[in-house]
């Protein structure tokens, strides 16, 4: 009885650059091969050819198709984007035909772009974190199945690794606890609904020492109650707000009901001190946040709340995030009226902050 090719799963494949058919054969050695490939849809012929047969390792064998040669119909450019089967047949040592193989199907789908927006290859990440940022795009709509990320140290050895995400959750991932001064590599690896397989590839990154105290975005705000005024020991050069917009009196500028960002890429570099005098005491809400804008993770707040209606008591609070833990600074009580005139003074010094604030005559 005659014995026929039983053509292996076939991978979905860009029909611009050709793919390789594996097949068993339990025949005489096969030598070459013929090829009759149609459009799943429509079950009409749209290409035959011929070629030569390889070898594979595990006993398989291989029938190649060249890129650019497939195409659903005259139409089209490519054949990506559509369904078809191939049936083979092989022939022999003998010159002998065997019968053609059951009809197998496969997708030809545009090669799709997966790769990490962040990091870049060797980019330089501040602190001991970083945050991994895919991005997957596929020209035809294929959909993402399934992804994981890998952390390798500088040779290459596996140390973290995600779990397997099903959905765009997993897009952004973020690895802890890293060495500053080291290199590291990131990779990603999946697959496509139809069982494209994906990889980023190692992407190397460097970290370094992630300076708190820089900071491209200064914000002051306020209610319908708070004047605030804040110095630094940098220079503000434009605010994304019409300076026109706002009241200045005795060296203050009035917030009521507005708020004031400034954009400078500035930089606060090592120790410093911030000082916010207000007048018409705000009570509750933020008055300052200050954050980078690569990483707004990283940020320290000011808040004001009035905790003791009774006797009048007032309390300022500071945040400061590094990417990974909060640590919180209040100043005492203080016994106010909204017509008091207050300076919060803010300062680190060898990466220790504090907080202070006192009434002024």
């Amino acid at each position: 009885m005659a014995v026929k090719p039983i053509i292996s799963t076939i991978t979905p494949w860009d029909s611009t650059a050709g793919t390789n058919i594996t097949f068993s054969y339990s025949g005489n050695l096969p030598v070459s091969a013929k090829a009759t490939i149609g459009n799943a849809s429509t079950l009409k012929t749209v290409l035959t050819l011929s070629g030569g047969v390889t070898n594979t390792p595990d006993g398989r064998f291989m029938f190649y198709i060249d890129g650019n040669i497939l195409k659903a119909n005259l139409a089209d450019i490519n054949g990506n984007g559509n369904k078809y089967y191939i049936q083979l047949s092989v022939i022999d040592s003998h010159n002998t035909s065997s019968p053609y193989s059951d009809k197998a199907y496969f997708w030809c789908l545009s090669t799709p772009q997966f790769y990490y927006q962040y990091p870049e290859t060797d980019s330089r990440v501040e602190g001991a974190s970083v945050d991994a940022s895919l991005v997957y795009e596929q020209a035809e709509g294929e959909k993402l199945y399934m992804y994981r990320h890998y952390l390798y140290d500088n040779s290459k050895n596996l140390i973290q690794m995600s779990d397997h995400f099903y959905d765009e959750n997993g897009m952004t991932y973020t690895f802890k606890g890293l060495d500053v001064s080291t290199s590291y590599y990131v990779r990603s690896q999946g697959q496509t609904k139809n069982g494209i397989l994906l990889d980023t590839g190692y992407v190397h990154f460097y970290t370094e020492n992630a300076e708190m105290e820089s900071h491209s975005l200064l914000g002051l705000e306020s209610d319908d109650n708070a004047t605030v005024y804040g110095t630094t020991n940098m220079i503000l050069i434009e605010a994304n707000e019409d300076p026109d917009l706002y009241i200045y009196f005795n060296s203050l500028v009035q917030l009521i009901g507005k708020k004031i960002t400034y954009e400078t890429n500035y930089k606060i570099a090592r120790d410093f001190t911030l000082q916010i005098k207000i007048t018409k005491v705000k009570y509750n809400g933020i008055l300052l946040r200050m954050y980078n804008k690569t990483h707004p993770e990283c940020e320290i707040t000011l808040d004001s709340y009035y905790f003791d209606e009774e006797n009048g008591f007032l309390r300022y609070c500071l945040k400061v995030n590094n990417g990974i833990s909060t640590y919180v600074l209040y100043t005492e009580g203080m016994d106010v009226s909204t017509d008091d005139y207050i300076v919060v003074t803010i300062r680190r010094v060898n990466n220790v902050f504090s907080l202070t604030a006192e009434q002024v005559e």
